[in-house]
């Protein structure tokens, strides 16, 4: 048996440039992030439907898999993300597996002020997965503005994306928009780049969004050397710092041919690296070459 209390409250937020509602029983206080990216509109993209329950569903169906904190099954063409807090459930979002512009998010009472705040609604309500259907996806990166143009340095913790990001706003006036993730939208002909509700440990986060100039892959070296990346090598270098787990059908097919046509008209350049001035002239200098600037 579960039980549910139905949603009552509405907040909309403007994100990669879709429009996203959730409905909810009540929402933690979002004292973070998320306020700035608050918006009204008369429809959505993306609805996203929350209810409060003392139990969750049956999570049913066939497993697809299991990757950190969310356990993904499908059953009937839904599909189902169980979402953990540690080691206690917190959220299971379900939503049609093909084209789902509105989903289901149960949250389990216990758990729930903890589930939608501002660190953890993102994973709690799937917004990643819903994005994806809209032809948009979150990048691991640190996200600077330069010249009305968005550059992304995409990497692993601790492989200097923050340094890097830094070095152009010491060095080249640059701004720096989010200290740690990017959202990359496919808006009619333009890729375009926008902040996000969170910027990790970088406390740097603006809710700005420019044309996609460059994705710069970062890697450690003796000194600075940039090369573009083409084809799968350029696909593969960013599907790896990517917030997806590919685990329901068609989600991975959908991220590559959005990641294809990027690697078609937007450079992608492997960058790497001294963590110094030297890496900064390396990547001007190849952004003026293919006229980015």
């Amino acid at each position: 048996l579960v039980l549910v209390l139905v949603f009552v409250m509405k907040k909309s937020y403007i994100i990669c440039k879709r429009k996203i509602t959730v409905e909810a029983p009540w929402f933690t206080p979002q004292e973070g992030y998320w306020p700035m990216f608050e918006a009204e509109f008369p429809e959505a993209d993306i609805n996203v439907l929350c209810r409060e329950c003392e139990n969750l569903p049956d999570f049913g169906g066939k497993r697809l898999g299991e990757c950190g904190d969310v356990t993904v099954s499908i059953d009937g063409g839904k599909v189902s993300r169980l979402f953990h807090l540690g080691t206690d459930p917190g959220a299971m979002c379900v939503y049609d597996a093909f084209g789902a512009s509105s989903a289901d998010a149960y949250i389990l009472s216990r758990n729930y002020d903890v589930a939608m705040d501002g660190r953890y609604m993102w994973s709690s309500l799937a917004l990643s997965q819903l994005l994806l259907q809209k032809d948009a996806f979150l990048l691991h990166a640190s996200y600077i503005e330069h010249g009305g143009k968005a550059i992304l340095f995409s990497a692993p913790c601790g492989v200097g994306k923050s340094t890097q990001a830094a070095l152009w706003a010491e060095h080249n006036g640059s701004r720096i928009i989010n200290g740690d993730k990017a959202g990359v939208s496919f808006d009619g002909d333009e890729i375009n780049a926008g902040s996000l509700p969170f910027c990790g440990t970088s406390g740097i986060c603006k809710n700005e969004t420019y044309p996609l100039g460059a994705v710069v892959l970062l890697s450690r070296a003796d000194c600075s050397t940039v090369r573009r990346l083409g084809g799968s090598e350029a696909v593969l270098g960013i599907m790896n710092n990517i917030y997806l787990d590919f685990f329901a059908p068609g989600e991975q097919k959908s991220c590559v041919d959005l990641l294809i046509r990027l690697a078609a008209e937007v450079p992608v350049l492997q960058l790497s690296c001294t963590p110094d001035k030297s890496a900064v002239a390396a990547l001007e200098n190849a952004l003026k070459e293919y006229k980015i600037f």
